[in-house]
């Protein structure tokens, strides 16, 4: 078999097997039927070594 016809029966391979992955996710019904839920953009107030920032940053260990 050529090089060329290898080529051609791979991509009539990549085009099938794409439109059935596309067909099979139109027939399905989505899982949830409720919206996701938005996202939190907050950053965390996290320092390197996990400790949380926002209670004023002192610790007993620091005495």
């Amino acid at each position: 078999m050529s090089t060329p016809a290898r080529l051609a029966a791979f991509a009539v391979g990549l085009v099938v097997a794409f439109g059935a992955a596309w067909g099979v996710g139109d027939a399905v019904v989505p899982i949830l039927d409720e919206p996701a839920p938005a996202q939190d953009h907050r950053q965390d107030q996290r320092n390197d070594d996990g400790h949380d920032e926002s209670d004023g940053g002192g610790t007993e260990h620091d005495q």
